[in-house]
């Protein structure tokens, strides 16, 4: 659908900013793709890339996120997990955020519900990332 670029912040994140910078350079998401949608969930700010996890600690940088929408819901003391411990940002979308609400309008597969957070938000045709690379 078109290019994403990231700003890593390794400086203020250095293990999952480094894990994901890893993963991009071990070639980890080339053909894999985008296969969820959260249309109505809190998240940090516009474009922030966060770890996805389950209980903390958790969270690991071969699965992340991009936030669309002011949504603070997830940052650290944030209403949307119980434990209210937020989700691991680490870097920024700088270029490309046409693309990720591209990918957010995407249609979701109302047969493939999942659970719990998952519910109603699984793509119908995941959206294929063709390749990632780190640039200097």
């Amino acid at each position: 659908m078109g290019d994403i670029v990231i700003e890593v912040m390794t400086d203020k994140a250095p293990v999952s900013g480094g894990d994901f910078l890893r993963y991009v350079k071990e070639g980890l998401y080339d053909g894999e793709g985008f296969y969820r949608i959260v249309r109505s969930a809190d998240n940090h700010t516009d474009g922030t890339i966060s770890l996805a996890r389950d209980e903390p600690g958790t969270g690991s940088a071969a699965y992340f996120f991009i936030t669309v929408g002011d949504q603070p819901g997830l940052d650290y003391s944030g209403a949307r997990n119980a434990d209210k411990q937020g989700f691991a940002a680490f870097g920024r979308v700088v270029n490309g955020m046409d693309v990720v609400r591209n990918i957010h309008s995407v249609p979701v597969d109302r047969f493939l519900e999942g659970e719990g957070y998952f519910a109603g938000q699984m793509l119908k045709e995941p959206v294929r990332i063709v390749s990632a690379e780190v640039s200097e």
